[in-house]
């Protein structure tokens, strides 16, 4: 299965909104083949508090969903990220 498919479990169909592990990939300033759904933001791809401040507004305005301060220390993988975006749809 493909790195999109994995990732992209946070699809919205109807309205065609969703994550891509190269949008992702991109702003973290890694390959897309790094972003797996086990890996971690910080220790394997890197996020620093800019660019995960940066992925939160990003989250926040394509998914239109308010992403809570605490949250943002409890989302520690890409898994955790995408099932945090699904609870909050």
């Amino acid at each position: 299965m493909s790195v999109k498919a994995q990732v992209l479990s946070a699809l919205d169909a109807a309205r065609g909104r969703y994550i891509s592990g190269q949008e992702l990939a991109d702003q973290l300033g890694v390959s897309e083949d790094e972003v797996k759904p086990e890996a971690r933001l910080k220790e394997d791809l890197k996020a620093d508090s800019a660019s995960v401040m940066m992925l939160v507004m990003d989250i926040e305005s394509e998914f239109e969903i308010e992403v809570e301060d605490d949250a943002i220390e409890k989302v520690k993988t890409v898994a955790d990220m995408v099932k945090y975006i699904e609870e909050k749809m």
